[in-house]
């Protein structure tokens, strides 16, 4: 029996009748991220555009605050057999800026109002080493690979302080009802 292990400064606890179990210290995600991403369009396991863009209008339908509506997790596999174009966004979401990023973070898809937003146009330059997806007339379809996503991040609001806080104590909060009683980057 465990009482066989009892020494001097042993201290018993009476749970009458609960369990206690060992808190978890998840030291692998990126908790920060990870809280942040809550206020983002969930695309991981997507199947296909019509359910990214069922899943776009779901989000929009929810957060109604007219601001930059930011996504991430899409896998190109979803889109048969082709890179999605801001097109695919815009069928159902012209008016709000959106911009989502692919399951492995090298991808970014924008819609037109992104688009317009970072200046990203026919006459916009690829950078050496990366680029601006275009179409066979030279436009851009609306994928902006590597170095060319920083023509849409730096225009995308900065998220405040007190947000940020916000998104950690929710996360903090889920966590804890798991048995996670730390987390590190």
């Amino acid at each position: 029996s465990v009482l066989a292990l009892k020494g001097p400064r042993t201290r018993i606890v009476d749970l009458k009748g609960r369990a206690a179990a060992p808190g978890l210290h998840d030291g692998h995600t990126d908790f920060f991220t990870g809280a942040l991403s809550w206020d983002q369009v969930d695309l991981t396991e997507a199947t296909s555009i019509k359910e990214i863009q069922k899943r776009l209008l779901d989000f929009t339908a929810r957060n109604t605050t007219g601001g930059w509506i930011l996504g991430r997790g899409w896998d190109q596999g979803a889109f048969e057999g082709r890179l999605p174009t801001h097109a695919d966004i815009d069928v159902v979401i012209s008016s709000r800026p959106v911009a989502l990023m692919d399951a492995e973070g090298k991808q970014l898809w924008l819609n037109k109002s992104a688009m317009r937003r970072a200046k990203v146009a026919s006459f916009s330059p690829n950078l050496v080493g990366t680029g601006i997806v275009r179409d066979a007339q030279k436009n851009p379809t609306g994928i902006l690979l590597k170095d060319a996503m920083g023509l849409v991040t730096h225009v995308i609001p900065k998220i405040s302080r007190n947000d940020k806080l916000a998104a950690l104590r929710r996360a903090m909060a889920l966590v804890r009802q798991s048995g996670v009683t730390a987390v590190d980057s």
